[in-house]
């Protein structure tokens, strides 16, 4: 699983802190000027930044605010007023508001602008606010803006996309942004400067040289690091041995790991991970507990927790806990240092291959095949997922041959009870259930008439009724051709009967929209469009507001792919 570049970054540079506070602090300094002095000789001086810093920044804020009204175009300009005015990392606030709609072209269109323009800028420094809140004030930490050569700037904003790219992004993008980073001039030597972009270098080359699989080259240049004071050994050791996962040596990871023992919230957290890949369950649980009672648990508790507690369900074959878990991993929000970063500490094509796992243990191969092409949508040259796709077939057409058993169904409205009387002010009802069957389901008639049904299960059609009795016959046939049958009566009362019995309960449901709204095209022949999304996003706030919509309900795609739009119907699905 992939480790987040400015996580090892802050570890690197808090040890690389720690070292020289012990050579810097004497007893006549407080300890906190002491480690500010440090800080800016590491990250650079420290400035109060001018009129046009800050006018960019209340501009990002606004437009921000403009946008979750709906107002996109004007949003737009404000942003690239504010790129104009002094390119910010606080842009990426509002690409990340963008990539949620998502609208993943135009997210893509404003970080080229904003990285073009720190290109441009003749200045030799630039303005740039911390990472992290490294400083501190009568103990509470914030961050300060520094000015830093333009070449440390550029490296900083490059970090950055490739982290959205990493969550938002196809695998084959996120390569395409590590190289970029790759591909910036190492910033000019000097004190301030030094120690922070050499570690970001570094963590990037062994990234990028991890995700194109050259994993004996990452090997290497993680060896190379091992002599020098500022690479402790606990960290690198940290990076062979994620190295090590992902190239699929979990016992070599686990012999390191053991010895590994510098940190004790990062010796637990290799072992809960390597022991659930290697099915060792017991003992991954073991190393999970001891993570959870951790004062700092909460701070630094990550999505691919939920992923990994899943790993072990799988080997439990305890499908519904895997399938919460994963959903977890997927959607859960972090509270603490990496609040806001979750997408980029999981992968979604493993995510969604282990749910493919699950859904073909619980026998519902269809949802386990679209499971996998959700994968192989994420990342088309992920092995695991295309042999599981192989072997899905395999099974399907194996338990297709042997299949003696018929569909199971289930009645999901009308609310089927014994007697049941339905009032109906019109002609026709609307039939709705589900029949599972290993085989999948090839054809669903009700009183001989075919309605729509899909291969998972879902079937649904509309009847005419008339007065009295109905008897309504729902017949279901899967892929081996057994079929099973369920038979109903609806008693459909004339309108002036109806007006003297009770009104029947009304079931309480869940409304769901899935907005596209196309705007601007990738052929600039065609004039883009000046409001689909803008309308898009008020109907969206329409339907919160006056229509009982929940915000995770409602689904949107801007500007999208054809991929974009089978992955987007594909999670919807399922």
């Amino acid at each position: 699983m992939y480790t987040h570049i400015r996580f090892c970054l802050a570890i690197s540079l808090l040890f690389s802190i720690s070292i020289q506070a012990q050579k810097l602090s004497g007893p006549e300094k407080k300890a906190e000027q002491s480690l500010n002095e440090i800080y800016e000789k590491i990250l650079g001086k420290s400035v109060e930044p001018p009129q046009e810093y800050k006018t960019a920044l209340a501009l990002i804020d606004t437009a921000i605010v403009r946008l979750k009204a709906g107002a996109v175009n004007e949003a737009d300009e404000m942003i690239k007023m504010s790129i104009n005015t002094y390119p910010t990392t606080h842009v990426f606030n509002f690409v990340r508001e963008v990539f949620l709609m998502p609208d993943i072209a135009r997210a893509n269109t404003l970080i080229g602008l904003l990285y073009a323009k720190v290109l441009s800028l003749p200045d030799a420094q630039l303005l740039i606010l911390d990472d992290y809140p490294y400083c501190k004030l009568d103990g509470a930490g914030f961050k300060k803006v520094r000015l830093r050569d333009r070449n440390a700037v550029a490296l900083n904003f490059a970090v950055e996309i490739s982290l959205l790219i990493k969550e938002f992004g196809t695998v084959k993008d996120y390569i395409k942004s590590l190289k970029r980073v790759d591909n910036i001039p190492s910033p000019v030597n000097t004190a301030s400067t030094l120690d922070k972009d050499s570690i970001t270098k570094k963590l990037n080359e062994i990234e990028l040289t991890k995700q194109e699989k050259d994993y004996e080259k990452a090997i290497r240049l993680v060896g190379l690091l091992e002599e020098s004071k500022r690479w402790p050994r606990v960290v690198t050791d940290s990076w062979l041995i994620d190295i090590y996962i992902q190239k699929g040596d979990y016992e070599l990871a686990k012999k390191l790991a053991e010895t590994n023992t510098g940190n004790d919230y990062g010796f637990n957290r290799n072992l809960f991970k390597i022991n659930a890949l290697l099915e060792n369950n017991e003992a991954a649980l073991i190393h999970y507990e001891k993570l959870r009672k951790d004062v700092t648990f909460n701070d630094w508790a990550t999505n691919d927790f939920y992923y990994y507690l899943a790993l072990i369900d799988l080997n439990k074959k305890e499908w519904d806990k895997v399938l919460s878990n994963l959903d977890s991993a997927l959607h859960h929000k972090s509270q603490g240092f990496l609040k806001g970063r979750e997408g980029a500490m999981v992968n979604k094509y493993e995510v969604y291959k282990a749910t493919g796992d699950a859904y073909a243990g619980l026998k519902q191969f269809e949802k386990a095949k679209d499971n996998y092409n959700l994968s192989l949508l994420y990342y088309p040259e992920y092995v695991p997922a295309q042999q599981a796709l192989v072997k899905l077939e395999t099974i399907i057409a194996t338990t297709t041959t042997t299949d003696k058993t018929p569909p199971k169904i289930t009645i999901i409205e009308p609310t089927v009870s014994r007697a049941l009387e339905v009032i109906a002010i019109a002609n026709d009802i609307l039939v709705k259930g589900n029949a599972q069957d290993p085989s999948g389901l090839k054809l669903v008639t009700i009183n001989g008439l075919a309605v729509y049904s899909q291969a998972g299960g879902d079937f649904w059609g509309n009847i005419n009724l008339k007065d009295g009795i109905n008897k309504i016959t729902i017949k279901a046939f899967d892929g081996a051709g057994n079929s099973a049958e369920e038979t109903f009566t609806i008693d459909k009362k004339t309108s002036k009967v109806a007006t003297a019995i009770v009104t029947a309960t009304v079931r309480e449901g869940k409304n769901y929209c899935l907005l596209i709204g196309a705007q601007n095209y990738i052929d600039l022949s065609i004039p883009s469009l000046e409001n689909p999304i803008q309308d898009a996003i008020r109907l969206k706030l329409i339907l919160k507001k006056d229509y009982s919509f929940e915000e995770s309900h409602i689904l949107s795609l801007f500007n999208p792919t054809a991929n974009d739009v089978k992955r987007q119907l594909l999670e919807l699905s399922t």
